[in-house]
């Protein structure tokens, strides 16, 4: 009977402090093996989940929400806040700043929520995005 032996591990678990030796002047090192099997058993758990038919729940990161039909969106998407509020102007601006394109994209990247072209307009001259009010 032939024993295959897969070492799995990941290369946070390599102890580079703790040298044994060398080999053709190549540091031999150990691994952390409390560590390999920890991983091996959160693996073997998630591959159990994943398996097992139960659902997993996802991720949902800021500026997300799980819509009626079950599908993650922006927060800012129609299907998010419903097509009648995303139709009315007035619900849409409101706790919200109008900008240019260049200016949200600024404050896109300073981590601010941003509704881009809520006029759907794409015309330099006329288009903007709203800024969303910390709340």
């Amino acid at each position: 009977m032939i024993k295959l032996d897969n070492l799995i591990a990941s290369d946070s678990r390599v102890q580079r402090d703790n040298v044994l030796g060398y080999f053709c002047n190549v540091p031999i090192v150990t691994l952390d093996e409390i560590g390999m099997d920890a991983d091996v058993l959160a693996d073997l758990n998630m591959r159990l989940q994943l398996s097992s038919g139960t659902s997993i729940p996802p991720e949902i990161l800021p500026g997300e929400e799980i819509c009626a039909d079950h599908i993650i969106r922006r927060t800012t998407t129609a299907e998010a806040i419903g097509y009648d509020t995303y139709h009315n102007q007035e619900a849409i601006e409101a706790d919200t700043q109008r900008e240019g394109i260049n200016v949200a994209r600024l404050a896109s990247l300073a981590g601010k929520l941003v509704t881009w072209r809520p006029n759907r307009d794409v015309n330099p001259a006329t288009e903007f995005a709203l800024v969303h009010q910390e709340g």
